[in-house]
This record gives structure tokens, C-alpha cells and sequence, in this order.
């Protein structure tokens, strides 16, 4: 993979141009599809254009610990002594 060069990046990022923003939520609760439509200046021929269009997959969030932590994690969690089923409210009535 070549180096990653943050000038060329840079030039990059200020000749790009958001022509529609996207105006739903983001889901933090489970996966997510955004469409994409990219428009680009074709590198050879001036006269043209190439247009790309995609699907940016969002996953849900997770927490990924390493082996010894999970196993940490769970002593602590154990030690809470929570009830276990969870008791829920009996009735929906305040």
C-alpha cells in the first residue's frame, strides 16, 4: 500500500463539493446502508466525467476488548450482583 500523503489529501478535500447532504439519522442500533453517487473530473480525457455509485455499509457499534480485559469485565460485571432475570415493572401505569 503506498504512503498516505496528507498534502495531496489536503488538495484533494478542498476541490471536493457536497452537492446534497444526507438528511436522515444515522442508526446507532444496527447496520445501516448509505447510497453514494461520486462525480469526478476523468484524469485523462477533459471533456469527461466519471460517475461512480455505491453503498457505504454502517455497522452497529460494538465494544471489542482484548481476551484479558473480557474476562475482567465479566468479574466486575458478576460482583454487581444484579438480579438476573432483570425485575420489570409489573404494571404500565405510573
Amino acid at each position: 500500500m503506498p504512503e498516505f500523503d496528507r498534502e495531496i489529501f489536503k488538495e484533494y478535500w478542498k476541490r471536493t463539493e457536497v452537492i446534497r447532504e444526507y438528511r436522515r439519522m444515522l442508526y446507532t442500533f444496527g447496520d445501516m446502508e448509505l447510497p453514494y453517487v461520486f462525480v469526478a473530473e476523468h484524469s485523462r480525457f477533459k471533456d469527461r466525467t466519471v460517475v461512480r455509485r455505491g453503498i457505504v455499509l454502517f455497522q452497529k457499534p460494538h465494544i471489542l476488548l482484548p481476551r484479558i480485559m473480557a474476562a475482567q469485565s465479566s468479574r466486575m460485571v458478576l460482583s454487581m450482583q444484579l438480579p438476573f432475570p432483570p425485575k420489570l415493572p409489573t404494571s404500565l401505569e405510573p
